[in-house]
């Protein structure tokens, strides 16, 4: 929860270091097609904005603009950070740095060294960040206030990447002042202000966050930032769970939610991603083309074709390792699921060879076991209770769900609970707890039809995860695979043709 927090912080900060172009001289011209999709993108209108971008990276390519170039790069990974894909977003920050380089462009190069700093301290990458930063401060550019706001900005994120708190609310707060003092637009100012929010929550200052978020949500309603909005909604929702109040806990989650699935079109971002694409396959296919044609004398045609014989058997052989790969990896999947029905299977034939009494190693009913000083009879009972409320899976979604509730609910104490749950299936609590959480993930990442438009955050977080390193960790665990490769190859088996037809 806390690094979506963060992300989205980063995205609102991050699209002030590629600015509007001061002025058009043409419909259409790429810097005019950019400002279409600046205002845009501060609109949350994402899927709109990144066509846009699309168009101008295309006209600013034939016109040799490098500068509006970047920038609409700058912001395409701004989007894709939004829309939950850190890793092409950094993949664009990482473009765009090398072309502002090879441009010589000083003041490009360090907006995205700056970006990519925060980007790889939402991946929890410090090393990295690190190396950036370093470039960071050997860069300059154009806008000196902009460079000291992000100096502080980003000597925050490092801090708080490595838990330094004390130190990140400093240079947040300097940061936060410094943003005030300048004037700045209002989301350097939110953006400040919800990192404190954040920062008090790793500390459980939950009514110190309280009083942060309520003030970024209400300068957020005012400056019409509809993601600082939604940002401000999910950091009360979590700062009021932690003080035990689930009825604003739930009323800013909802909240939260309904803003989000307002500005989220995933059918059309689909589409402009696709779009994208197109563009940067025909880029690549003209690069290819001036290749071939460069040179007219017939030895040089025949050193073309020759080479795009050899790079279409590459693509080739590429594209027979890569369906071989998909293969094994959908062959994993099914094997995957099928132990873990197989474990499903287990669990209930103990169950019944429990509640049967025919099993040799057990105990008369009467007798106590010496090693924990219950009767069989009772054991049985306990372990009935314990799955009976580990089936509930809205009990055991919650995220403060542990081993003393479940005593609790089933009428015992922890000590039995734990030696029942460690006795019949070799376990302890927490793993017991996490099989059949991610049990529950799997059957919801493979229901397209009831939760195919939520995403993998939603889901964990219904879930009771309260991060998504938690989840994936016990994810891949569990099933041997991240959340995000299971959901990509069971919904191609669910599409892929029955009757063995390609």
């Amino acid at each position: 929860m806390l690094k979506r927090h963060l992300l989205m912080l980063l995205v609102a900060l991050l699209s002030a270091t590629f600015p509007a172009l001061a002025t058009v001289q043409e419909q259409g011209s790429p810097g005019m097609l950019k400002v279409k999709g600046d205002v845009l993108l501060n609109q949350s209108r994402y899927s709109e904005a990144l066509e846009y971008y699309t168009a101008a990276l295309e006209k600013a390519k034939a016109a040799e603009d490098m500068h509006t170039y970047n920038a609409c790069i700058g912001n395409i990974s701004n989007i894709y950070a939004i829309m939950g894909d850190p890793q092409r977003s950094l993949h664009y920050q990482k473009q765009g740095y090398e072309a502002s380089r090879q441009a010589s462009d000083s003041t490009m190069m360090r907006r995205f060294a700056t970006n990519i700093v925060a980007q790889y301290c939402m991946m929890g990458d410090v090393d990295n960040a690190k190396v950036f930063f370093k470039q960071q401060m050997q860069l300059s550019s154009d806008d000196p206030v902009n460079d000291r706001y992000y100096n502080l900005y980003n000597q925050g994120m490092i801090a708080q990447a490595e838990a330094n708190y004390g130190q990140a609310n400093y240079y947040y707060q300097a940061a936060l002042n410094y943003a005030i003092e300048h004037e700045m637009e209002p989301r350097y100012v939110l953006g400040q202000i919800h990192n404190l929010g954040t920062v008090a929550l790793s500390q459980e200052q939950y009514d110190k966050a309280i009083s942060y978020f309520v003030d970024e949500e209400k300068q957020a309603q005012q400056a019409g930032s509809i993601n600082q909005v939604e940002q401000a909604y999910r950091g009360l929702a979590v700062a009021y769970r932690h003080l035990g109040d689930s009825v604003n806990a739930a009323r800013y989650k909802a909240m939260a939610v309904a803003i989000s699935d307002s500005i989220y079109d995933r059918g059309r971002f689909s589409n402009a991603s696709g779009k994208l694409f197109e563009y940067e396959n025909a880029e690549n296919q003209k690069h290819i083309n001036s290749l071939v044609t460069r040179n007219h004398t017939q030895l040089f045609i025949i050193v073309a074709f020759a080479l795009l014989a050899a790079l279409l058997a590459g693509l080739y052989w590429a594209l027979r390792r890569k369906n071989r790969s998909l293969q094994e990896a959908q062959q994993l999947l099914v094997s995957k699921n099928e132990e873990l029905l197989k474990t499903d299977r287990q669990n209930r034939q103990l169950l019944q060879h429990y509640a049967s009494g025919n099993a040799t190693t057990v105990q008369p009913q009467t007798d106590e076991r010496e090693d924990i000083g219950l009767t069989q009879e009772a054991i049985d009972q306990l372990l009935e209770r314990i799955n009976s409320v580990m089936e509930q899976v809205d009990v055991i979604s919650n995220s403060d769900f542990n081993l003393n509730q479940l005593a609790q609910m089933t009428g015992s104490n922890t000590k039995y609970v734990s030696w029942v749950i460690n006795d019949v299936y070799g376990k302890n609590f927490k793993t017991f707890l996490n099989e059949y959480r991610i049990k529950e993930a799997c059957r919801r990442l493979g229901d397209t039809q009831h939760y195919g438009n939520m995403t993998i955050q939603a889901i964990y977080e219904q879930l009771g995860y309260q991060s998504a390193a938690s989840f994936i960790s016990a994810f891949k665990k569990s099933v041997g695979m991240t959340p995000s490769r299971y959901q990509k190859l069971v919904r191609e088996q669910h599409s892929a043709p029955q009757d063995g037809s390609e």
